[in-house]
This record gives structure tokens, C-alpha cells and sequence, in this order.
């Protein structure tokens, strides 16, 4: 009998990010990254004028998440907050200690547990919801980091580029990849990896970690293994053109605490942290034919774009010809390596934020108002 085919992957719903609202508005940024957009949409450079991101959605991605009910988005708020109170007893890299929560039945999630005695609630405003905290925090301080450069992932072409982005460096080196780090951890380390869905080299990395085994996924799934069994799942291994790859399933409908990763050593590769600022999968066109061959594959951080339709994309002055393929950008690149956006941004919220953004309007410095994008916060918390 043939072996039964992968899983699909799942649709990212929402995302954790490191974020500097309004913080940004306060810098050289909005300026700077106006100058970015007239110089990378001109005829020199001719990208998309829809592939460069809106301001208002710029953030350090930390990890994407497939949440697809209530239940999951709460148990996620409920562990940043665990996260957020451990980071402020001991500011070593937290572990994870939730308890397992479920139905008599195991299928309902029941309401999170009430915090203890020594805790409060704070009320977020912003995600209408609330979060805990204790009642004596350390005041919030935020990461102060500087942005620099303009980057491709590594591997990228710069020839064929889809994406591009801004470095973070904190003032206090490595502190912003330190807490990058520990949020991603603490996650992973949850029932169901918190939702999360990997990346094709993180799916390897985890594949590496738990030690996979020869023999071939078939009928049974004799030849698998998964990284959270005692947890009910989350990354799945599986054997794909004879290679062991981590293939992220369906979440449980409660988080709780899986022992399937060692807490002594590291689950999940070190993030690239960035700040996107160019994704061409936000200017495929909604009709016809794009110019090109292949398939595109933008990690669409706000739900992608739409349909690949005609051979224009439009957005400022004139239109340019939309390609699958990706543009030529060593010359923007090579023109922004040393840039310095900000010297001072600082950091000082890990938000939940659903992918799809919506669109806003704002007022510019000059006091004009302009249209600008933005993805709903479901919840933070303050660094």
C-alpha cells in the first residue's frame, strides 16, 4: 500500500512580534523610510510601489501561528503573560510551567486558570482583553536598538529577491535576540508548539534535535515520530524524498507543558530577526496573467496578496511590470547596506497580532493625513 500523503500546511492565522509603536514615529523612521520608498519605486530601481510594506505594520517578526478558534488565541495571551512574569523573577532564559487544562471529556478547552494571589489583572485596552501581571513589576524599559542595512534572507538572490529587510542591533548587544529567543522557546516548548508553524529549516533543525530514525512513513506510520507526543502534536516528522523534515499539525485545543524537547538545550534555530520592508507577494495583481515563471512564495506576514492576475501592479506614480520571479535589487541594496534608519528605536511590546491588515488612516509630520495599514493586536505584553 502507497504511503499516505503529508499533511497540508497549515495557514498561519496569526503572528508574535516584537514592536515599537509609537516609539518609531519619534525618529528620523518615517522620513527615512518615505526617502526608501520614492528611491526603490523609481525607474532606476522599478519595484512594485505595493511590494513596500506600510509603516504602520512594520515589527520584528518573532514566530507565525495557526489559531484557528478563540480558545487557542486565549491560550497564547495566557502564556505570554507566564513568559512576561518569568522574565521578571529571573532574567535567565524562562521555562514553561503551565498546567495541563482540559475537559473531563478532552475535546472543550475549559477557561484559563485565575491568577494567584500575588498577581493582578491589567486590563489591555488596545486587544480588549487582559493580561496578568504582578503587582510590584520591574517599570517597562523596552530594548533600545538601532536599525540598519538592507538585507535578503540568507540564500536569497539578489537577483530574483521577493523580500527585504532591516536589521535590529540593541544598544546592550544581543539583548533583543536574547528575548527573540525566549519567547520563540517558550513557545515551542508548550502542548502543540503553541500553534506555531515552522519554517523549512526550522522543521530540519527540529528533525535534528529529536534524533529521527531511518524507515519509511507508510500505512501505521511506522517511520515517524512526532516532537510532541505526550503533547498531542504540533510538528510531526515525516520522511519526504528520503529526507526526515518536521511537519507542523494541528494544535490542541488547551496549551500546556510537552516534554518532548530537552529544556537544557536549544529547540528551535536562532531567528533572523527582521523588519520587512519589500514583500512582492503584496503586489500580485487580482486579474489576468503576471509577467513570469513560477510560483511565487512571499511569506505574506498580513495574509498575502491576491490572486496572481495582471501584468501591472499599481500604487503611486505609473505602474511596473509585476514578476513572480522577484527583482533585481543589488543596486538598492548595495545603496542602503550601511544605511542607518534610527539610531534609537526602542522596543517595548510582544504583541499578538492577527495576520490580514487593515487599513488606517494617519497623520503625517507635516499634520497632512495619509493612508497607512495595520494588524489587529488580539494581545501584548510590555517588555
Amino acid at each position: 500500500m502507497p504511503p499516505k500523503p503529508n499533511p497540508p500546511r497549515l495557514r498561519p492565522t496569526h503572528f508574535l512580534a516584537l514592536t515599537a509603536t509609537p516609539h518609531l514615529s519619534k525618529t528620523p523612521f518615517p522620513t527615512s523610510y518615505t526617502d526608501f520608498r520614492t528611491t526603490a519605486t523609481q525607474p532606476t530601481h522599478s519595484l512594485p510601489p505595493l511590494a513596500i510594506r506600510p509603516i504602520g505594520t512594520l515589527h520584528l517578526t518573532l514566530c507565525v501561528l495557526h489559531l484557528p478558534t478563540q480558545s487557542h488565541v486565549d491560550g497564547v495571551k495566557l502564556e505570554l503573560g507566564k513568559w512576561m512574569r518569568a522574565r521578571h523573577t529571573s532574567h535567565a532564559s524562562p521555562q514553561p510551567s503551565p498546567p495541563h487544562v482540559e475537559s473531563s471529556s478532552g475535546t472543550e478547552p475549559q477557561p484559563p486558570s485565575p491568577p494567584p494571589p500575588s498577581e493582578t489583572i491589567t486590563p489591555n485596552i488596545n486587544a480588549n482583553t487582559t493580561t496578568t501581571a504582578p503587582l510590584n513589576p520591574t517599570p517597562p524599559q523596552g530594548i533600545k536598538t538601532a536599525l540598519k542595512g538592507l538585507h535578503t534572507f540568507p540564500g536569497g538572490s539578489l537577483q530574483k529577491c521577493r523580500v527585504l529587510y532591516i536589521s535590529p542591533t540593541s544598544h546592550v548587544p544581543g539583548e533583543i535576540q536574547r528575548v527573540a529567543e525566549s519567547v520563540r522557546e517558550w513557545m515551542f516548548r508548550c502542548e502543540g508548539h503553541a500553534g506555531m508553524v515552522l519554517s523549512r529549516e526550522e522543521e530540519e533543525f527540529v528533525a535534528k534535535q529529536q534524533g529521527v530514525g531511518g524507515g519509511e512513513v507508510g500505512e501505521g506510520g511506522s517511520g515517524s515520530s512526532s516532537a510532541g507526543d505526550s503533547a498531542g502534536g504540533g510538528v510531526q516528522i515525516k520522511n519526504e524524498g528520503g529526507n526526515k523534515v518536521a511537519v507542523a499539525v494541528e494544535p490542541p485545543t488547551s496549551i500546556s507543558t510537552s516534554t518532548a524537547t530537552s529544556a537544557s538545550e536549544p529547540a528551535l534555530p536562532p531567528a533572523t530577526l527582521h523588519m520587512t520592508v519589500m514583500n512582492t507577494v503584496y503586489a500580485k495583481p487580482k486579474g489576468g496573467h503576471g509577467h513570469g515563471h513560477g510560483r511565487g512564495h512571499g511569506r505574506g506576514r498580513g495574509g498575502g496578496g491576491g490572486r496572481v492576475g495582471s501584468s501591472s501592479s499599481r500604487g503611486g506614480s505609473g505602474s511596473v511590470e509585476y514578476s513572480r520571479d522577484g527583482y533585481d535589487v543589488r543596486q538598492l541594496v548595495e545603496e542602503f547596506k550601511d544605511f542607518v534608519w534610527a539610531e534609537e528605536v526602542i522596543f517595548d511590546k510582544v504583541e499578538l497580532l492577527k495576520m490580514g491588515e487593515v487599513k488606517v488612516k494617519r497623520m503625517n509630520g507635516d499634520g497632512e493625513e495619509v493612508e497607512d495599514a495595520r494588524y489587529e493586536v488580539c494581545g501584548h505584553v510590555d517588555l
